[in-house]
């Protein structure tokens, strides 16, 4: 059983039950935020995604709006399956998953230009 063509495998749009894709998407977002971003974790565990989307930081600086905007959609979706009953599936799925591909990209590209450039050389 293939994802066809329109599901990268690295996608979070492979995972086909709702709850499934809201919390692993959650717990990835929660560790990039926590170990590139400096979102509260560890003895800070009682910290909501929402505290760790506010308190993340790259390069001194809150993280881009229209990318807190993006997480926070995708949070509140994420906390409205969990908790409140009868709400039960994800409305507009695809855009979820487009959100949540778009957003995980975007941190990781921000991570990555801090990263130290490597020009190729090595010294034995």
């Amino acid at each position: 059983m293939g994802l066809g063509p329109s599901v990268p495998a690295d996608s979070v749009g492979r995972f086909q039950n709702d709850f499934e894709l809201v919390i692993r998407s959650s717990k990835e977002l929660e560790w990039v935020l926590e170990t590139q971003f400096g979102a509260p974790g560890g003895k800070d565990r009682g910290a909501g995604l929402h505290e760790k989307i506010t308190e993340a930081r790259h390069r001194g600086q809150p993280l881009p709006e229209n990318l807190v905007i993006q997480m926070r959609r995708l949070v509140t979706i994420r906390n409205r399956l969990v908790h409140d009953r009868g709400f039960d599936h994800i409305p507009a799925r695809e855009r979820y998953i487009h959100d949540f591909d778009h957003v995980n990209r975007t941190l990781r590209n921000m991570q990555r230009e801090d990263e130290p450039k490597r020009d190729g050389c090595a010294v034995s």
